[in-house]
């Protein structure tokens, strides 16, 4: 069993390929847009179940189209039921000729947040309108109310699932 106090301190890269945004691994610096590159490759393995390494490459070579002229019905994992128009969105969001997570532009790259918003109103239109913002805090919660009064920290529906967890709470 390895010692868990033991550390080895490192100013090594590491990285995992597929998800390294191209201007990286030519000498670019980090930034948020790098950063958005590798979500929206998460989103394409998400969306078709197949490898990040050259994902839309790979896609390409093999219907012989390019990435936004391939019906998102034919790249979209049939096993996890993509609603066609959820599948449309991520894939658009992910990669497209217009603003886009993984484009060859940095330019050209939406900001996280800006990115965040859209996957927010994918999952507010697959809810039937029910959106994240809308979410019910847990019965008995005031210690967050009150927080958020006076900090202006507001939960998330998952931060307040965990907190009821760990309190033994009923929080859904």
């Amino acid at each position: 069993r390895p010692d868990a106090s033991v550390r080895c301190p490192s100013n090594a890269l590491y990285m995992s390929t597929g998800y390294l945004c191209l201007s990286i691994s030519k000498g670019g610096e980090y930034s948020s847009k790098t950063d958005g590159y590798a979500i929206g490759i998460t989103l394409l393995v998400c969306l078709t179940n197949r490898s990040e390494v050259q994902l839309t490459d790979r896609c390409e070579d093999e219907f012989e189209e390019d990435w936004t002229d391939i019906d998102v019905t034919r790249i979209a994992d049939a096993a996890a039921g993509w609603p066609e128009t959820a599948a449309r969105a991520v894939k658009d969001l992910a990669k497209a000729d217009g603003k886009s997570l993984c484009h060859d532009s940095l330019r050209k790259r939406p900001t996280l947040p800006e990115a965040l918003l859209a996957l927010r109103a994918l999952l507010s239109g697959a809810q039937g309108g029910a959106g994240v913002e809308e979410a019910a805090t847990a019965p008995g919660d005031e210690a967050a109310a009150a927080a958020a009064r006076t900090t202006g920290y507001e939960p998330s529906p998952l931060s307040v699932q965990v907190r009821g967890m760990r309190t033994g709470g009923d929080a859904q």
